[in-house]
């Protein structure tokens, strides 16, 4: 978490490629096909320039001031995932709106990626505002490229995440009017997601997710919004299809995410909680599902319970965290949060489970950096709102202060915002 930190990282699997100065060359999007990803390692090896210096490139010169491993390797850049490029996500719209544009036709590949990348600038700013702002000419320009992306086998392959997951943003960006055009992009997206779910050079995990998309355009107003009974239907003899492989502890962890997700998506939870109920045992990390079981428990009015698995979720992270810090306290702190919020009257369990989620953190040197340092915070201002005014509450949150107060004067110090310093400002009031 501390260099997590100093690199300015998103999330996790993050993967930075440096040169040998140690200037950073790119960092890799986690969910590309390992095809993508290999490709993007070449491209590295290739290119001689920091990332900082191509970025500046391409914003002042466009794609005649990069090399085609250059574009690649800024196509296949994880944005989502980087606080260092300083663009906002205007300038990044209009950045991969350039690159689209000016990428030559024999890198179609890189033409398409960079499609990806605008339209999902685009429908993240709001789709009437976005969708207020394209010209008939630059949505037609757009549509365009993206039905040679939707019919392409190795172009949807290599968009999975835009296809899979953007459809209802992009489909308003693009069609910003209910009527014939827009039900006609919707049928091309759903074929694109059907030809997905037949692509035996895919994995079951991504055949499967190509649901997605069909649910989100089946039932656009979120998970209340009722689903047909047909695409229930489907969702069931997918699960089934999904499930009659065999599969190993990783692929298992993804396909009960994946499967459980879409069930609940579709309205079917009491279906969800089965499944996870009878595969908890078989994946490589249970104490992800034991938490979801606890969510759909608390969602059925069920506190107790709830309670009670967010606890074991806690436990089995734990017990599996092989002495890191970050895992079990993501799921402690969400445990303790959950037990306030549920059963608010159980002041001795909170003391003493507090004790222990706190005492693993703070044993460790990354306690106040990044993930843990978020959570943290959340945490302190969760069991402040807990304590209101109630006296008998009082005595619990005191003695939390203290256990994490006894740990300050021994954290680094150097700095405003070093590590003693955010530990006793921690509980602090806000500044007004």
């Amino acid at each position: 978490q501390i260099w997590g930190e100093k690199l300015h990282t998103l999330g996790y699997p993050t993967v930075i490629i440096f040169d040998a100065d140690g200037n950073e060359v790119t960092r890799i999007e986690s969910a590309l096909p390992y095809e993508e990803y290999a490709a993007a390692l070449s491209r590295a090896l290739e290119v001689d320039r920091p990332f900082a210096e191509l970025l500046a490139a391409a914003r002042d010169g466009g794609a005649a001031a990069l090399t085609p491993a250059e574009l690649g390797l800024l196509a296949s850049h994880a944005w989502g995932q980087d606080e260092t490029s300083g663009l906002d996500r205007a300038a990044r719209q209009a950045l991969f709106a350039r690159l689209r544009e000016e990428t030559p036709a024999a890198q179609r590949d890189v033409k398409a990626r960079f499609l990806a990348l605008e339209l999902e600038a685009l429908s993240e700013a709001g789709q009437g505002a976005a969708g207020a702002k394209l010209s008939a000419k630059q949505r037609a320009a757009l549509l365009a490229a993206l039905d040679e992306l939707l019919a392409d086998p190795a172009l949807r392959r290599a968009n999975l995440d835009l296809l899979l997951y953007r459809a209802p943003g992009v489909i308003a960006l693009l069609s910003p009017e209910a009527g014939a055009e827009r039900t006609a992009l919707a049928g091309r997206w759903e074929a694109a997601a059907r030809a997905v779910e037949e692509d035996a050079s895919l994995p079951t995990t991504d055949r499967l997710s190509a649901l997605w998309p069909q649910l989100a355009l089946a039932a656009p107003d979120g998970e209340d919004a009722a689903v047909p009974a047909a695409l229930q239907e489907r969702v069931r003899e997918r699960i089934r299809w999904a499930s009659g492989f065999e599969h190993g502890e990783e692929e298992t962890q993804a396909l009960l995410n994946t499967m459980a997700g879409l069930l609940e998506r579709a309205g079917l939870a009491g279906e969800a909680k089965e499944l996870l109920t009878a595969h908890l045992a078989e994946a490589l990390a249970p104490y992800y599902y034991t938490s979801w079981l606890a969510g759909l428990e608390a969602r059925e009015g069920n506190p107790a319970a709830a309670v009670a698995l967010y606890r074991e979720a806690w436990l089995g992270a734990r017990e599996r965290s092989s002495g890191a810090a970050m895992t079990p306290f993501r799921w402690g702190s969400s445990y303790l949060q959950q037990l306030m919020k549920l059963t608010p009257e159980a002041q001795t369990e909170l003391a003493a489970d507090a004790r222990i989620v706190l005492g693993d953190l703070l044993a460790s040197p990354d306690a106040f950096s990044h993930g843990n340092w978020a959570r943290l915070q959340s945490l302190a201002g969760a069991l402040t709102e807990w304590q209101g005014s109630d006296p008998g509450r009082t005595g619990v949150v005191d003695a939390i202060r203290a256990q994490v107060a006894a740990r300050c004067g021994e954290l680094p110090a150097t700095g405003d915002d070093s590590a003693a310093a955010r530990c006793r400002g921690l509980f602090a009031p806000a500044a007004s």
